[in-house]
């Protein structure tokens, strides 16, 4: 694999997550603001995502421990992007070593662990939601 392609994807997602922190920081000067979440006002409880612009509106300013309040998940995820593209900045100076591919049958593991850890983190962070998120 070539030294930029391991640098792309982290980069792309990781800038397009600060583009979504700096409009998040910024929104409240808009003239337009935001339609309210239609899930919430249809079921009365919060989506999966509600609080992610508050989230990152603190991340701007540079309160975690509020953005964490207002949607775990979404800080979670943001420092999960953050760690990627450290680990494929380190992964593109080292030098590059042939690697012996996974087997199908170690790929399909490894899948459903990671599948299973996002809808944990997902149902978790709903959870956190339903019960903590303030109307």
């Amino acid at each position: 694999m070539d030294r930029s392609t391991i640098l792309i994807p982290p980069v792309v997602v990781f800038l397009c997550l600060c583009g979504l922190v700096v409009l998040a920081g910024v929104k409240d000067h808009w003239p337009v603001q935001p339609r309210p979440c239609e899930f919430r006002t249809f079921t009365g409880i919060p989506c999966v995502g509600c609080g992610g612009t508050r989230a990152f509106a603190s991340l701007a300013r540079g309160d975690v421990v509020t953005a964490t309040t207002y949607n775990p998940l979404a800080v979670a995820g943001f420092g999960t992007v953050a760690c990627w593209l450290g680990h494929a900045v380190m992964r593109a100076r080292r030098p590059i070593r042939p690697r012996v591919p996974p087997t199908p049958r170690q790929r399909a593991r490894r899948h459903r662990w990671i599948i299973a850890i996002i809808v944990i983190a997902i149902l978790g962070n709903w959870l956190y939601l339903i019960r903590y998120l303030e109307s």
